[in-house]
């Protein structure tokens, strides 16, 4: 028989098992869920070589996401971890080296390069890879091969649970690092496990590394075939019970084999220990790229798995509310909370429950401006100082290019976010905006020419809820409280709490999910002060993705909703790209699928909705604590729900791009636009080719930038063009999400 039928037979043998095993099985499902239930791992941070507060926070961040998937995928880590971080720079990579330590405290070093951008670190499988050795015990250099195959194997399933990775990516990953691994490995009378030492002396690392992740790929596609629903649930049992007793591979597999019910992992071992050559894996890749899409699959079409994934998301991360709101087809399969309502155990969130919803109070803004701009027959082109009151900001280039209504609801009005002082105000009473404006008049003015580009700006917001009073002779507050949510019928939402409407506010918390974080009061309300329940934006979503109907009334009017969704202001909308900020809500990517909505921070509390006209769906998620990266979890999570059946988004064909109009668009671009400071600490973008593809650098990102047409361009998997190259007044500009830009020279 040859190897490849050995180990094909080998794993149908185990497919036929019926794992013995109600008493196996019980003791598997009662001891993941006492692993789900279990502490999270405290970190010890370590700063072997000086880095600024920001790049700490990044690489905190970084570990901390990594650290969450993993225990996601698996179960948190039974005992406390030093993290130590060592500067290294000028390697071409973020992180050049790292390793794990074992001892009494178990932790990992991390050699890194601060001077990557936060995505280059969360692309990198390094510290999947070193955190997941912590798993398992150190089981001595004689078998690396074992303990190294195994963080190999694990790392792209963690990186999966990170966002940056599918069920395809991940195959695609091993079936090369394998192939290439067999292709190197010359000892073929060797079997692995024996020669790892030798590999291991001649430095040939990939080579035992990825053979012996051959060894956990044939683990794992038998027991997802069998009943024990793969390696991540026994290493879910196999932590929660047994993680500290051995330190040897005997007595490892040992235990793995008792948690499965058969002698599954020490056949396998007995065959790397015997079998001469690389370990075939015949059709195993195959196997699990199929099982991994049937469980993609599994989940998005049971809505309770996707609530189960979002409740482990929220207790790993130590998070205790989550709101969260799901209409599919314009209806609502989902109004409620998970967890509750703060730490100290005062009731469970539900749909009634309020929270703070930061900058989504600009969709509310927007909407009411554009609304009410059609009813007072008001240009949304108009100049703001015509409309609002001629004193409310300075603008150098009030002549020729006045700030309009439309820009400051598409962040085109030239503005930089509000100063320190501002963020920093913190008055409980109810001061008029119109008091409020007038404090900070000094620091009122553009700072680069209106109408040319988006930057994001709270204070615009100000100027508009500014306007919506002087239109309407009312207060801002009173306004919506009238025209929007009396309309709407959302009964709870507003921008005052009574006494009991405290009583119902969740408590909001840091990012560590357990320093409470006071109530803040915002110095302009209009930008991000309206606090709601998720029952109440479950009818503002199903309004919105049924163009201002709701319940068989239009409440507002279609063109109304339309005009909230497309930018007409700025470079980029002259361009014709239809992607980015309209009137109070921007547009992403998902799977090809463009979403509409916005996010919010409101101290203590993050949230985000979306909707995607392709099959009337949408969301809307809050999480009671600063961490962006569980709630950008949680996100991909819901998309991909909501996504699940519609047909693939075909990319656009590429227009290619002969070598002069190659040449014409390269060069250095400077930052025409920056949201706090002077400016003068932009980064520049550079444009710059490799053969017939032209490519962005900022810092250390290199973007493939693929044309749809001369001028616009889309990136890798968008379905549309999201940024422009533009001539206009003599000069070259790059404009998109990245920014403003200006070609040198």
């Amino acid at each position: 028989m040859s190897r490849t039928s050995r180990y094909v037979s080998l794993l149908r043998e185990y497919k036929g098992m019926k794992f013995r095993m109600v008493k196996t099985l019980l003791a598997l499902w009662l001891l993941t869920g006492l692993a789900a239930g279990a502490a999270r791992a405290e970190i010890a941070w370590h700063w072997e070589d000086k880095f600024s507060n920001n790049e700490q926070a990044m690489l905190k961040s970084w570990i901390t996401h990594t650290l969450s998937a993993l225990e996601s995928l698996v179960a948190p880590l039974p005992f406390d971890i030093d993290i130590h971080f060592y500067r290294l720079a000028d390697r071409g990579e973020p992180v050049p080296w790292a390793n794990t330590r074992r001892g009494r405290r178990q932790g990992v070093n991390f050699h890194v390069d601060p001077a990557f951008p936060r995505k280059a670190f969360y692309a990198d499988w390094t510290a999947s890879h070193e955190l997941s050795h912590l798993l398992i015990p150190y089981l001595g250099e004689a078998d690396s091969w074992f303990a190294e195959g195994f963080a190999s194997y694990l790392q792209y399933q963690v990186m999966r649970h990170m966002g940056e990775m599918d069920a395809a990516g991940i195959t695609g990953a091993y079936r090369e690092r394998m192939a290439r691994a067999r292709l190197s490995y010359r000892l073929p009378d060797i079997p692995l496990a024996a020669a790892s030492r030798e590999l291991r002396r001649a430095g040939a690392y990939p080579t035992y590394y990825w053979g012996g992740a051959v060894y956990f790929l044939l683990a794992d596609t038998a027991l997802r075939q069998g009943s024990g629903g793969g390696l991540s649930n026994l290493l879910r049992a196999y932590v929660a019970c047994c993680r500290e007793r051995h330190t040897r591979v005997a007595g490892l597999v040992e235990e793995f084999d008792r948690i499965a019910g058969e002698p599954l992992f020490s056949g396998l071992l007995r065959e790397f220990r015997e079998r001469p050559g690389f370990p075939e894996y015949g059709g195993a890749l195959e196997q699990l790229e199929i099982q991994l899409q049937e469980k993609s699959a599994d989940i998005g079409k049971d809505l309770v798995a996707l609530l189960d994934r979002l409740d482990r998301h929220r207790r790993i991360n130590r998070i205790s509310a989550v709101g969260l709101a799901l209409v599919e087809e314009g209806k609502v399969v989902f109004s409620g909370g998970l967890g509750i309502m703060d730490h100290d155990g005062s009731g469970p969130v539900t749909g009634e429950s309020l929270f703070r919803i930061g900058s989504i109070t600009k969709s509310f803004t927007a909407l009411a401006l554009v609304d009410l701009a059609r009813t007072q027959d008001v240009d949304l082109d108009a100049p703001v100082l015509d409309v609002a009151g001629s004193d409310l900001f300075s603008n150098d280039w009030a002549a020729e290019a006045p700030v309009t209504l439309a820009q400051l609801l598409e962040h085109t009005a030239g503005f930089t976010d509000i100063s320190k002082s501002e963020f920093e105000f913190n008055d409980s009473d109810a001061i008029p905006l119109s008091s409020t404006l007038t404090r900070y008049r000094s620091k009122h003015n553009t700072a680069w020419q209106p109408g040319l580009f988006a930057s994001y700006s709270n204070l615009g917001y100000a100027f508009a809820g500014r306007a919506i009073e002087v239109i309407a002779g009312s207060d801002y507050e009173d306004y919506l409280q009238r025209e929007l949510f009396g309309p709407l019928q959302m009964n709870d939402s507003g921008f005052f709490l009574s006494e009991h409407q405290r009583r119902r506010l969740v408590t909001g918390y840091d990012t560590d999910g357990e320093t409470h974080i006071p109530y803040w009061n915002m110095v302009y309300r209009p930008f991000g002060g309206l606090n709601t329940t998720v029952n109440d934006m479950s009818r503002f979503l199903r309004m919105l993705m049924q163009d201002g109907e709701l319940e068989g009334v239009q409440v507002f009017p279609e063109t109304v909703i339309r005009r909230t969704r497309q930018p007409t202001t700025g470079l980029v909308a002259s361009a014709g790209v239809a992607s980015g900020y309209g009137a109070g809500a921007y547009s992403w990517m998902h799977g090809g699928t463009r979403f509409h909505g916005h996010g919010g921070d409101a101290d203590g509390y993050l949230s985000r909705y979306g909707y995607t006209k392709r099959n009337h769906s949408g969301y809307f998620l809050v999480v009671n604590a600063f961490n962006a990266d569980v709630l950008n979890a949680m996100r991909r999570d819901v998309e991909s729900y909501l996504t699940r059946e519609l047909p693939a988004v075909a990319e656009p064909e590429i227009h290619y791009l002969g070598q002069r109009e190659i040449e014409a668009l390269q060069g250095r671009y400077l930052p025409q636009t920056w949201r706090f400071g002077d400016g003068s600490s932009g980064r520049t973008l550079q444009v710059l080719s490799e053969g017939n593809q032209l490519f962005t650098v900022m810092g250390n990102r290199k973007r493939l930038l693929i044309p749809v047409s001369e001028r616009r361009f889309r990136r890798r998997g968008q379905s549309e063009a999201t940024s422009a190259i533009i001539d206009a007044d003599g000069e070259r500009y790059f404009v998109g999400p990245e920014g403003g830009f200006r070609r040198a020279g």
